[in-house]
């Protein structure tokens, strides 16, 4: 297994990459804050004024009950009277029904996993994809997944190192997914795990 590290945005990547591939090479115009592990607790921002901004958790001190773990990343929702409205005005669509997962153990002993939900989502290594995969085997926008009239299909889309399902290189069709079957992306192995 190899190993893995965690830059200052909290993205876990290989370590034998020089730096972060998840992070921007250009500074966002979005304003962003980060709270270091031994920040204190409480924002020295107001809470109004970080509305709307990505913020990183401080993990939570150790405990005799597991190990502290990794700080995590949170959305704030953005200031509006109307929780349900976005910048547009427009009401965001019900969130897809949940179909399942995909749960791999190839870079954190404990495991990871990946909600599946109706409809298409994309797997790869770029940080827009719904499914990131932090490999260096793995294209950037490697494969789509998609659930639509009961049915789970997992597409290669042009990769450099092709996807296989249970050691089978599906790279030029559609394949038809079933329970606990296992698909590998570069060095990742994820097993498929149905509602």
């Amino acid at each position: 297994m190899e190993s893995s590290k965690i830059c200052p945005n909290g993205h876990r990547y290989l370590s034998e990459l020089k730096e972060c591939p998840f992070c921007p090479k250009y500074p966002l115009n979005a304003p962003t804050m980060v709270d270091s592990p031994s920040a204190p607790q409480s924002p020295a921002v107001p809470p109004s004024e970080i509305s709307g901004k990505t913020q990183i958790v401080p993990p939570p001190s150790a405990s005799p009950a597991g190990p502290v773990a990794q700080g995590k990343t949170v959305i704030m929702p953005p200031e509006s009277s109307d929780p349900f409205a976005s910048k547009s005005g427009a009401v965001p669509q019900k969130e897809a029904k949940l179909v399942g997962w995909l749960v791999t153990f190839t870079w954190n002993p404990s495991g990871e996993d990946f909600k599946l939900r109706e409809g298409k989502m994309s797997i790869g290594r770029d940080a827009d994809n719904d499914i990131v995969l932090p490999d260096v085997l793995v294209s950037g926008k490697h494969a789509q997944i998609r659930f639509q009239n009961g049915q789970l299909k997992i597409k290669d889309n042009f990769s450099t190192n092709g996807t296989y399902v249970n050691g089978v290189d599906i790279s030029d069709t559609a394949f038809l997914l079933h329970d606990k079957d296992e698909i590998k992306i570069g060095n990742t192995i994820l097993q498929v795990h149905l509602i």
